[in-house]
């Protein structure tokens, strides 16, 4: 049911314009003389580029990919998977063997224990590599036939799972996440109050998901409107109007110093981030939305239960996740997700994948999901 319900409400939203229909170009406005980016937008949270491999930060972003239900790709058929060797150990921390379990001692899987690794599904804590769930989970992943990463840590340190660490993906609008931290804490200093006003202006201006493009240039927002909207429904003039007044410094410095290279900006996007670091930087989302912060009941407004959902898509009812997705089409294509399961076993994921989000792409990942949180429970 909850599938259906995203599927109509994306519908309905590409009918009331917060996406622009597939293979329509959009005359952008003559006097956004200063905007960075160009694109063609194509219905989602779309950039386009030239390269084979995403590699430009200065393209555009919307929200919410629809495919041509005409054009499925086939699923390949699921190869059998020796359960002996269908899941590799950690590279550090040897686990110990335990009957048919690979076991790394509990407590010492933290949210920066990931490293580099091709296709293979690795498991950490007390999973087991012989579970079937675990062989058929490996066994989806090693059958994609596009570019696809995942990572799952739950947040208690037992349990967490990771393939093909070592692919860098284009980050698209998953990167807006750590950016709106940020602001929250520069807001929590008292740098800045959230009741500050932004005035859009056509330099603003911008293709893509959202609706303040729709307002009349002149049109006052406050800041804290602006995170709601930059997150609950990926407006990519609110993230502008934000990048304008925050700067991008004070990010840069914050992922640098968690570890998160890869998730730098230079003008808008990140080229090259890796899904791994966007479990550090989720988990410290986490830490900040647990906490008296000032700004924490905003920021998980603007992230919970909102659509675009593609991590999280096949939860059962009544399951709440936090999450900012990302898709776009093109050279750059991305259809990925990060973010939050909250449960009494919270859990922290990021599944980014090089495709356009068609029927096979999207039915790949739900399958996915369904058996990370069967696994993550």
């Amino acid at each position: 049911m909850k599938k259906i319900i995203s599927i109509l409400l994306t519908v309905t939203m590409l009918i009331c314009g917060c996406s622009s229909p597939a293979n329509v170009n959009e005359t952008e406005p003559s006097n956004d003389a200063t905007s960075d980016t160009t694109e063609t937008t194509t219905g989602s949270e779309n950039t386009t580029d030239q390269a084979t491999t995403p590699t430009d930060e200065s393209n555009a972003s919307t929200e919410n990919s629809t495919a041509d239900p005409n054009n499925v790709v086939a699923t390949p058929d699921k190869l059998p998977v020796n359960a002996d060797t269908a899941v590799s150990q950690s590279p550090t921390n040897p686990p110990q063997v335990d009957g048919s379990h690979l076991i790394e001692p509990l407590g010492t899987i933290t949210a920066n224990s990931f490293e580099k690794h091709g296709k293979e599904l690795k498991i950490y804590g007390d999973l087991s590599a012989t579970d079937n769930r675990i062989i058929e989970l490996e066994s989806l992943l090693q059958s994609y036939s596009k570019k696809i990463g995942l990572v799952v840590w739950r947040k208690d340190g037992t349990r967490a799972l990771s393939y093909n660490t070592s692919q860098s993906f284009f980050s698209a609008c998953t990167i807006k996440a750590g950016f709106i931290l940020n602001i929250c804490k520069i807001i929590d200093s008292g740098a800045v109050s959230p009741d500050t006003l932004l005035t859009y202006e056509a330099r603003h201006w911008h293709k893509g998901s959202g609706s303040i493009r729709y307002s009349a240039y002149g049109t006052k927002y406050t800041v804290s409107e602006l995170i709601i909207k930059c997150l609950s429904i990926s407006d990519n003039v609110a993230y502008k109007m934000l990048l304008e007044h925050f700067g991008l410094s004070t990010y840069n410095e914050m992922v640098t110093s968690l570890g998160c290279n890869s998730l730098k900006v230079s003008k808008m996007w990140a080229s090259t981030a890796l899904p791994k670091d966007y479990i550090i930087i989720w988990n410290e989302i986490y830490d900040y939305l647990q906490s008296n912060a000032k700004m924490a009941p905003v920021l998980k407004e603007a992230c919970t239960n909102t659509p675009f959902n593609y991590g999280t898509e096949t939860l059962k009812e009544g399951v709440d996740y936090s999450h900012k997705s990302g898709d776009n089409f093109g050279a750059s294509a991305a259809y990925s997700d990060a973010g939050i399961v909250w449960e009494d076993n919270a859990y922290i994921y990021a599944v980014f994948t090089h495709s356009e989000g068609t029927p096979y792409d999207i039915n790949l990942v739900d399958s996915c999901m369904e058996l990370v949180y069967d696994l993550m429970k």
